[in-house]
């Protein structure tokens, strides 16, 4: 152990993104990749007030996965501004980071978003 003067020296690292928004969850997002579908109803799960984007890591996979975006998924653009409800800027071709808690084992997987942020 290093000592500074008559006590023990504390070293803390953290990582901290330097752009992080306080809208987003305090972790790495669970998934990046490119929105190749969007839409009220890509799969039959989907509720009346829910919309649904279909994420790929690589647009040429074959499965990706279906996140339901709802009244309860925080929605971030690209400056880390907060949109409330606004799944406008969830649009094909669009790159995004989404944090979800379980994805179903399906191909393409199908989960709840928990937070979804577009990156430019």
């Amino acid at each position: 152990m290093m000592r500074w003067r008559n006590g023990p020296l504390l070293i803390s690292l953290t990582a901290i993104p330097a752009c992080a928004s306080p809208y987003l969850p305090e972790r790495v997002a669970d998934l990046v990749g490119v929105v190749v579908r969007a839409g009220p109803e890509l799969t039959s799960a989907a509720g009346p007030n829910e919309y649904q984007i279909h994420v790929k890591v690589d647009p040429e996979e074959e499965c990706g996965d279906v996140f339901t975006v709802d009244s309860n998924t925080t929605v971030v653009d690209a400056r880390g501004t907060q949109r409330v409800a606004d799944r406008s800027i969830l649009t094909i071709g669009a790159t995004v980071a989404v944090w979800f808690e379980v994805v179903g084992l399906s191909c393409p997987g199908k989960g709840r978003a928990e937070a979804v942020e577009r990156r430019e």
